[in-house]
């Protein structure tokens, strides 16, 4: 089986940001591209051998249609029928760089902090040989912080989505730092899962009478945002002991983590800004309209993604998985021939 992996945006550490030419795919990475410890490297992600047989492959793909429950209701869903799929049937199929195991975001729109705090752990494994299991809530907190500013800041102009970019979590690092789960989950009550969807009504509510009364007073309308976190999250604490030693966020990131905050970078392949320069990344979630995105063209963005695994980085990702060929329950995402075969995969099919 042969399967394409094309995302919007890549954010991965500089020191993996080796490009090589698109003619020389197989060219192995140099020594100055090698990570400082060696890790072990990840399994090519765009290709898997098919078994041999007289049908091309590509002819398996096929559509279905399926009911399933999202969100309490019943829904009929369009898909890749992937029973006619092969892939690998255990993770053990794959060499993998050291990470922690992935969480549910349960019924949040929060995937952003859940994939950009394990990038984060990731990270931590690859420098330091280990990694605390992060705050994901505290990342969604102090991103909330930075909506409520810039929603004031705008008048009511600048949305107030769920969702945001991964590279948000290393952002708001810069400002909030960083906390481990223990000390902050988000959960209160003796809840075990996330469910946002109150919260998220309670502060839509709050800012919509902000806006209809014109009260743009950002220190008033900050506090009362916490406050509505605060109930459905719980507060996060200003200090917290970890090994017996006192921190705050930002101490913990910088003084026990040592993390890197200005060593990542963030790619996108679009045409509707130059290539190798940096520009807004026009997705709803790119909410503060961040301009900080190098732009490459599709075959050296690919090539990146390609370099990185094989030398052993880990990236994050954003992409869309609301298309037929994202098999959540099956943990496997693909692009369908009935899709667009992977030969006519050019930067003009990228940009539809």
């Amino acid at each position: 089986m042969t399967t394409s992996v094309l995302f919007s945006l890549l954010v991965l550490s500089a020191a993996g940001c080796t490009r090589r030419p698109a003619s020389d795919p197989t060219e192995a990475p140099s020594p100055a591209s090698q990570p400082a410890a060696p890790v072990p490297s990840i399994v090519e992600l765009e290709t898997l051998p098919s078994e041999p047989g007289p049908e091309p492959v590509a002819a398996r793909d096929r559509a279905t249609y399926s009911e399933r429950q999202i969100r309490g209701r019943q829904r009929r869903v369009f898909s890749v029928d992937f029973s006619t799929i092969d892939r690998p049937t255990t993770i053990e199929s794959f060499q993998s760089a050291p990470h922690l195991s992935p969480l549910t975001q349960d019924r949040t729109g929060t995937c952003w902090s859940f994939g950009g705090t394990s990038f984060v752990e990731s990270e931590l494994f690859r420098m330091r040989g280990y990694s605390p299991r992060l705050s994901v809530m505290y990342g969604v907190y102090s991103e909330y912080i930075e909506k409520t500013k810039h929603y004031v800041q705008t008048k009511g102009e600048s949305g107030f989505p769920e969702g945001s970019q991964a590279d948000a979590v290393i952002l708001r690092m810069k400002t909030y730092g960083t906390m481990p789960q223990s000390a902050y989950t988000g959960l209160v009550n003796g809840e075990t899962k996330h469910a946002h969807w109150p919260m998220r009504k309670e502060m839509r509510a709050y800012l919509s009478k902000v806006k209809e009364g014109k009260r743009w007073n950002e220190a008033v309308v900050v506090a009362k945002i916490k406050k509505i976190m605060n109930k459905y999250l719980g507060a996060p604490p200003e200090k917290f002991e970890v090994e017996g030693k006192e921190y705050t966020p930002q101490e913990y990131m910088r003084d026990k983590l040592q993390f890197p905050v200005e060593e990542y970078v963030s790619f996108v392949s679009f045409k509707y800004f130059p290539f190798y320069t940096r520009g807004v990344h026009k997705v709803e979630d790119n909410w503060w309209k961040g301009d900080h995105y190098h732009n490459l063209p599709l075959d050296e963005w690919y090539e990146l993604f390609r370099g990185a695994a094989k030398s052993g980085y880990t990236l994050g990702i954003c992409g869309d998985t609301s298309e037929p060929g994202d098999g959540t329950e099956e943990d496997i995402a693909i692009i369908p021939s009935f899709d667009i075969a992977q030969e006519h995969i050019n930067q003009d099919a990228r940009e539809y």
